[in-house]
């Protein structure tokens, strides 16, 4: 999600592939091997050497591209690949493009009770045609969401940040709300606050679901005084992030 979110934001022009493969090393182990390959901007070769390092920004003062971070998201990247024993590299070159390639090694599995089960999902026919509003600053977190969203014909609106997500709300009706908790401008909790602040209790009760990574007892508890109904924990699964939502949406 991070190498594809980077891709997209420093490529104008062209086009932005995801490659996966599974090469066979023996009979008992694999490697899993995925590319990430844009058109874009594309890295120096002096930055390309720091650019995993914890807090390492990238100038791109000479180019059109604002784009800014913490600097922290390929480190950790590196460090998830590293920690299952793989290794992640970079090859790019100035206006031509970037190509990030990571390497994890697994063991095939042949036990049968171990194959993956399919994913079974309670009646939720009464979410088709309702609507939900999508409040995340990070664009692969609206399309993943959504993509969930579509496959059970819900309707959705979306928003990058609480402001936008606020105006929407005070112009249209929505069965719920599924918001991150974190987002420049404003974020979930003053979002959260301001809706149920409102004096038409039939918006005002609306349910929000917060999104989250963080684990924290204190902060989840802050979450849901704000007036959040649920949390949905990041990474979430389909099934998880539709059933949370048929939790909340009555017939």
């Amino acid at each position: 999600m991070n190498l594809l979110s980077n891709a997209i934001k420093f490529t104008n022009n062209g086009s932005v592939t995801l490659k996966a493969e599974i090469i066979a090393s023996s009979k008992k182990k694999a490697i899993l091997k995925v590319q990430v390959i844009d058109t874009g901007i594309g890295i120096e070769e002096k930055d390309a050497g720091v650019i995993f390092d914890e807090f390492s920004q990238v100038n791109y003062s000479t180019t059109r591209n604002t784009q800014k971070g913490t600097g922290l998201g390929l480190a950790i990247c590196k460090k998830i690949v590293e920690l299952q024993g793989g290794k992640i590299s970079l090859s790019s070159k100035i206006n031509k493009g970037s190509n990030f390639t990571f390497e994890i090694p697994y063991e095939f599995c042949y036990d049968s009770a171990s194959k993956r089960k399919s994913l079974v999902i309670a009646d939720i026919s009464h979410l088709a045609g309702k609507r939900i509003l999508l409040v995340d600053d990070n664009k692969m977190n609206v399309l993943l969401a959504q993509t969930v969203a579509k496959k059970y014909n819900i309707i959705t609106d979306t928003a990058y940040d609480g402001a936008e997500a606020f105006q929407l709300f005070q112009q249209n009706h929505y069965d719920l709300i599924l918001t991150d908790v974190q987002m420049p401008v404003m974020g979930g909790v003053e979002l959260t606050r301001l809706i149920r602040s409102e004096k038409d209790n039939s918006k005002s009760n609306v349910p929000i679901l917060g999104v989250t990574a963080n684990v924290m007892e204190e902060d989840r508890d802050k979450y849901l005084a704000s007036g959040m109904n649920a949390l949905v924990l990041k990474p979430y699964s389909e099934k998880e992030l539709i059933d949370k939502i048929a939790d909340y949406i009555t017939l």
